[in-house]
């Protein structure tokens, strides 16, 4: 069964881009049956790894515009004004 919710959850978020939470803290609890702390954590985790895997590839290639990053904080301390 978790190899198969793995399976699902790996191909929602390969194919849209959504799901490190959003669908897998939720599967963790009501499918297999975890503690809300430990699935969001474990979900958490899952997505930052990820995120962090893909920021490599990203840089790695050349991809990153770094001035519209920097923009980033800055809207987001400003509450996007």
């Amino acid at each position: 069964m978790q190899i198969v919710i793995g399976l699902v959850i790996g191909v929602a978020i390969g194919s849209t881009g959504v799901g490190g939470g959003t669908l897998t803290a939720p599967a963790l609890i009501l499918l297999l049956g975890y503690s809300p702390r430990i699935a969001v954590a474990t979900a958490l985790l899952y997505s930052a790894v990820v995120k962090i895997g893909a920021a490599v590839v990203y840089l790695s290639r050349q991809q990153v515009n770094f001035r519209v990053l920097g923009l980033c904080p800055s809207k987001i301390l400003f509450g996007l004004k």
